[in-house]
């Protein structure tokens, strides 16, 4: 789950571009059957998300997106 900003920095009628932040949430629920490669369990991560990105109208209110993002876990990338 995820809640982001997004902030369109100009629009025109063939593009909008935006950049966004916002936080993740994931919960994660691992487990293995296989002995030797045996999981943390239950991890829940809160991460910071930040892109840039650009929609573009194919049809009204239908938008081909490209985004480009990253996420940090306050201490470094980790995706």
């Amino acid at each position: 789950m995820y809640f982001s900003i997004y902030l369109h920095l100009l629009s025109t009628k063939h593009s909008q571009p935006y950049l966004s932040a916002g936080f993740v949430y994931i919960h994660r629920n691992l487990s293995y059957n296989n002995s030797l490669n045996k999981a943390e369990g239950n991890k829940n991560l809160l991460n910071a998300r930040f892109s840039a990105g650009i929609d573009v109208p194919i049809i009204a209110n239908f938008y081909l997106n490209g985004d480009f993002g990253v996420y940090t876990d306050g201490f470094g990338y980790v995706g």
